[in-house]
């Protein structure tokens, strides 16, 4: 279906949804509702627990209002702060012991190797394009994305395993449907 726009032109049903998007996007940008992952992290590291008013206080208003921390990905974060969710599966969040600058350095490292792989993708170089890879899980290592766990407690590793398949179960079904499912 089409329909006539300004100056006479004419927009696909596709654009005029696109449209109706962005003006909800920048409606939602414009008003003081917080909007998910654009507060500051709240890091809670494993063994310390925060309760009562205290932590209800230190934690942002994204958190306070649905009980449920979002972390900086805008994905919800575990308890104790290990993983993040996304679709129901779990994927482990860097090493939080890391110094910010090694950080900051390990992930433009990552960005590079990721852009590496794309353009070696894109010209069809599959020798190239495992090199790539393999930059990509080393700098995911350095991170403590991948590879050994940087937690010192003994928990085992549930990366990239089903939430509901894990002794986060409890807390991921509490999680309200929109959070589950992002």
């Amino acid at each position: 279906m089409r329909e006539t726009g300004p100056a006479g032109r004419t927009r696909s049903k596709d654009c005029q949804l696109l449209d109706e998007k962005q003006s909800f996007h920048r409606q939602r940008v414009q008003s003081d509702e917080p909007v998910a992952g654009s507060g500051p992290k709240h890091a809670v590291h494993p063994g310390s627990e925060l309760d009562g008013d205290a932590a209800k206080e230190s934690l942002p208003a994204v958190v306070q209002s649905s009980g449920h921390r979002v972390g900086k990905t805008g994905h919800p974060d575990t308890p104790d702060n290990r993983y993040f969710v996304v679709r129901g599966r779990l994927w482990r969040c860097s090493n939080p012991a890391l110094p910010a600058a090694e950080r900051q350095r390990l992930t433009q490292q990552l960005m590079r190797a990721r852009s590496l792989v794309g353009a070696a993708l894109r010209v069809g170089d599959k020798t190239a394009e495992r090199a790539a890879r393999g930059q990509v899980d080393e700098a995911k290592a350095a991170l403590g994305e991948r590879g050994p766990v940087w937690w010192t407690d003994g928990a085992p590793d549930y990366n990239r395993h089903m939430a509901k398949n894990t002794p986060y179960a409890a807390w991921f079904a509490a999680l309200p449907p929109s959070q589950q499912l992002r």
